[in-house]
């Protein structure tokens, strides 16, 4: 596993500043949002991720990653063992357009372009990835409060019109609204 460890950082250590270097140089913002999911999961996301941009009209299609994007999470995968495996999907989800591009890695998601694009989709795909197998958290306690938040949701998409001012939900609500106000 350290070997694995050591062998993904250091391809991480040099690609990715000279990936930031040339977005700075095309005028281009860089995104991380975090987006923790595992290889069952990860699919599904992918195309929840492109579906939402198309639906909206961004204009990406499915491309092929890097080698230098997908070396770290596969060389995790080869040399730490079962531990890694589980999070490493088959294939990595890339997304292009003119005016923006789309990386999916397993514990976050990259959008890539010019501002006001890059924040139109990152605002898209936060709404529309609520119900996805993966958290936008990466502590415990924000991932617990993550999965209150979706059991309520749960409950009103089996019938919106019977939950129309629910005072249950609202209360329930309220509930993970104080609890998520008292996490540090």
């Amino acid at each position: 596993m350290t070997l694995a460890v050591a062998a993904s950082f250091l391809v991480v250590m040099f690609s990715v500043p000279l990936r930031r270097l040339a977005s700075i140089v095309r005028g281009l913002i860089d995104l991380d949002v975090p987006l923790v999911t595992d290889a069952r999961g990860y699919e599904s996301v992918a195309r929840e991720v492109a579906d939402t941009l198309v639906r909206h009209g961004v204009d990406v299609r499915a491309a092929k990653p890097a080698w230098t994007v997908t070396a770290p999470s596969r060389t995790l995968a080869r040399l730490g063992g079962e531990s890694f495996r589980a999070y490493v999907p088959e294939r990595f989800a890339c997304f292009e357009g003119p005016r923006l591009h789309v990386l999916l890695y397993p514990n976050g998601l990259l959008l890539r372009g010019f501002a006001w694009e890059t924040a139109w989709a990152h605002g898209l795909l936060v709404e529309a990835l609520i119900a996805a197998p993966a958290y936008q958290t990466f502590d415990p306690k924000s991932q617990d409060i993550e999965r209150q938040i979706r059991s309520v949701w749960a409950v009103v998409r089996e019938n919106p019109p019977a939950h129309t001012d629910s005072r249950a939900l609202e209360s329930r609500v309220s509930e993970i609204t104080r609890i998520s106000a008292s996490c540090p």
